[in-house]
């Protein structure tokens, strides 16, 4: 029982965070009161949620390197023409 019921919070976890990414407003979702209720029920839940975190903002961090990485790289390749 109690599995089951960290499994259907884990699942409402997810689907509000990816619902999140695909539209770009991670820190709207953090504002609702479900999602804080849904994390402040389990530690295990906050612990998996705070990694997949860490995880979602070291993905956009290298995103964003590889972006300026090829603006860089094209502003170099534009020049020497």
């Amino acid at each position: 029982m109690k599995f089951e019921l960290l499994l259907s919070h884990w699942l409402r976890v997810t689907n509000i965070i990816y619902a999140a990414l695909s539209s770009g407003v991670l820190a709207a979702v953090l504002a609702f009161p479900e999602f804080r209720r849904i994390l402040f029920q389990s530690w295990l839940v906050v612990t998996d949620v705070f990694q997949l975190f860490l995880i979602i903002l070291l993905f956009i961090l290298l995103s964003k390197i590889a972006q300026l990485n090829r603006i860089r790289n094209g502003w170099k390749f534009e020049t020497k023409r």
